[in-house]
């Protein structure tokens, strides 16, 4: 064999066991997520269903063949979202404050529900951070800026939220393997 095919053999053997270690340790790519069966027809019940974080939640989970009805009774589960908040705070400012750094934070408390009220997943909190700098002369509001920071705020709540529902804690929680109401923490 020449030397060309040993390293390519090796090569590939190196590539298939790396694979198989990050599969095998629960890696997986963001936005490659395998929710446990019943989550895969879900009811979002929240005050606010044209909140734009709630429209983003919905583009996503039709991405993903989730199929979200009109009523709590025609789905497996419920996502009961308590209260989704956003916030600002001044982080730093320049000695003549014409620069300063602001942090917005994204959150969602959230809870699963079976369709008849039963608690399946404890209250729980997901939320997203990003820090920002903008010069006197700009505004914030309205910008493109913003709107991209509160997009990106968005997705990675979305992402942190789908870890938690495909853990195996939410997956026992779900298929009746715990009699008390989950916490997950972290995942």
């Amino acid at each position: 064999m020449s030397i060309k095919c040993t390293r390519l053999v090796n090569v590939k053997g190196l590539l298939i066991l790396l694979t198989l270690c990050l599969s095998a340790c629960g890696f997986h790519l963001r936005g490659q997520y395998q929710l446990p069966a019943p989550l895969y027809r879900l009811y979002i019940e929240t005050s606010s269903p044209y909140d734009p974080f709630i429209q983003a939640l919905d583009q996503v989970l039709h991405k993903m063949k989730v199929v979200v009805p009109k009523t709590a009774q025609e789905a497996n589960v419920v996502l009961v979202v308590n209260s989704l908040h956003n916030s600002q705070a001044l982080v730093s400012s320049s000695t003549t404050s014409q620069v300063n750094t602001y942090a917005i934070t994204y959150t969602l408390d959230f809870s699963l529900q079976d369709p008849q009220g039963k608690v399946l997943l404890a209250a729980k909190q997901v939320s997203a951070s990003q820090s920002y700098t903008i010069s006197s002369s700009q505004a914030i509001t309205g910008s493109a800026q913003a709107q991209q920071i509160q997009s990106q705020l968005y997705q990675d709540v979305i992402y942190q939220l789908f870890n938690l529902l495909s853990s195996k804690q939410t997956k026992a929680a779900l298929s009746g393997d715990s009699e008390m109401p989950v916490s997950v923490d972290g995942a």
